[in-house]
């Protein structure tokens, strides 16, 4: 065979040889694509499912749409809230934060928004059920009423010669004596009770100390919320931090009290009541005006009673001072 038949069988061989590992090496590339492919598609559904597991979930509330954790309905503090005639737009959903499971359905068909009156709002999630009470009141307080009381209260303050060169401690004095002596103790029932008639509720009384304030300024006359109401309209007016408190339902004594703590300077809180009280404290006085706690229980009723003033103290209630004004 010559040289050249030699070289050309040479050349046919290797390129049967290429051939046959470039058909290898296609076919390797293939299978391991399909595997990364499968591979990346198992991954996937994995991630896709088992991201979190549902004890490290946490609903968004509110939507009703979370899938995972404990079922819950939590409503506003006191389980009420307060909506005026000819409310539009109402919202119930808003009202309430929700975890868990299921959908929340609201049932708001018992509530007339076009008449004053006490309504329920019946909420469910799953096997959880809560109810709302909502308050339907007339639109009696409006943003001129309010400009016209503090504008009031401010002029009474200058009368009364209340300025910022008192102490605030000088001040709830000045604000101790015009109430205690300027509102008569003419009802058993505060003025806004006697304005709404029997649609006003005593669980609304955080809310509507500005009504009462304008309402007893006006009369001259109330209850113990009405004592409350008016030196609180003083207080925020002048700027001194206060806080209503509302006598313990257990309490054995008949009826609610109504009363205040305040600010006379960074950190010291003393009790505040400017009402005009029957029985006396263990000093022998009547007066209400920045009692320490001692002074404070230590009242007894003109009936004997002892629990006139036990209340539940709130989370972060402040320490009230223990020494004695003047």
């Amino acid at each position: 065979m010559s040289y050249q038949s030699q070289m050309e069988e040479y050349r046919k061989e290797y390129r049967c040889r290429r051939n046959k590992m470039l058909l290898v090496l296609k076919i390797t590339v293939i299978v391991l694509a399909a595997t990364i492919l499968i591979t990346a598609g198992v991954l996937g559904v994995m991630l896709a499912t088992d991201s979190f597991s549902s004890t490290d979930y946490e609903d968004d509330g509110g939507d009703g749409g979370g899938d995972r954790g404990v079922a819950s309905i939590t409503g506003p503090e006191g389980d009420f809230v307060i909506l005026y005639m000819g409310d539009a737009g109402v919202s119930y959903k808003s009202f309430v934060k929700t975890t868990g499971a299921g959908e929340l359905q609201i049932d708001a068909s018992a509530v007339n928004l076009k008449a004053v009156g006490t309504y329920k709002v019946q909420y469910s999630k799953g096997s959880i059920t809560y109810t709302l009470t909502v308050y339907v009141r007339q639109k009696p307080f409006s943003e001129a009423d309010r400009t016209k009381l503090y504008g009031d209260i401010a002029a009474k303050a200058g009368e009364l010669g209340i300025t910022s060169n008192l102490s605030k401690a000088e001040q709830i004095e000045k604000v101790y004596d015009f109430v205690n002596n300027y509102i008569h103790w003419g009802t058993d029932r505060s003025n806004i009770a006697s304005s709404h008639g029997s649609s006003y509720t005593r669980a609304t009384w955080q809310t509507d100390w500005e009504e009462e304030a304008a309402l007893a300024l006006a009369s001259g006359e109330g209850d113990c919320y009405s004592y409350y109401s008016l030196s609180k309209v003083f207080f925020e007016y002048l700027g001194i931090k206060n806080q209503g408190i509302q006598r313990s339902a257990a309490a054995n004594e008949p009826g609610t009290h109504f009363w205040s703590i305040v600010e006379i300077s960074d950190g010291v809180w003393y009790y505040y009541d400017a009402t005009r009280l029957a029985g006396s404290f263990s000093d022998g006085t009547k007066r209400g005006c920045l009692m320490t706690e001692a002074k404070l229980f230590s009242y007894v009723t003109s009936k004997g009673g002892k629990e006139f003033y036990k209340f539940d103290k709130w989370e972060g209630f402040p320490t009230i001072a223990t020494q004695n004004i003047g």
